[in-house]
């Protein structure tokens, strides 16, 4: 394989500290460092959204926001598709932002996006996934599917 190919992600206390730091340092970081080092800090962000680790953010819903926010601004789909995998995972029951801006998302995002919502199991999103059904794309179809089979499973 050849060595120019490979990706290293990783993180070190840096990473750790702007997390820690508040939702003010993250922004900046996103807003200015590199894709790879974007890519550390969300890698580094999994361990804090981890339930497993025990991290007690204060900032924690902010983040969500904030996270939901640079989907919008991002120019690199690749750190979108990070940041819709943490939102998927980790977004509990609101991903507003999304569900308000979901029309303005590119549309390699769009399928992920949909099932994201589908995964707060928020039954509010119904409507906006139900949309999606009939997109033209039959990745995003099968994807609102899949969102509206979580979102029926909800009882909120």
């Amino acid at each position: 394989m050849d060595s120019d190919s490979v990706k290293y992600i990783t993180y070190d206390q840096r990473h750790m500290d702007i997390i820690q730091a508040g939702i003010e340092p993250i922004q900046v970081f996103l807003q200015t460092e590199s894709q790879q080092e974007k890519d550390n800090l969300l890698f580094c962000m999994d361990r804090f959204l981890d339930p497993w680790f025990g991290y007690q953010l204060p900032h924690l819903e902010q983040i969500f926001v904030l996270l939901q926010q640079h989907l919008f601004t991002e120019e690199t789909v690749e750190i979108n598709n990070v940041i819709l995998e943490l939102l998927t995972q980790y977004g509990r029951q609101t991903l507003d932002v999304i569900a308000d801006q979901i029309e303005q998302l590119e549309p390699e995002l769009l399928a992920d996006a949909v099932y994201a919502l589908g995964m707060t199991y928020n039954r509010k999103y119904i409507a906006i996934v139900e949309k999606y059904q009939s997109h033209d794309d039959p990745v995003v179809q099968k994807a609102a599917s899949e969102a509206i089979h979580e979102l029926n499973l909800s009882t909120s």
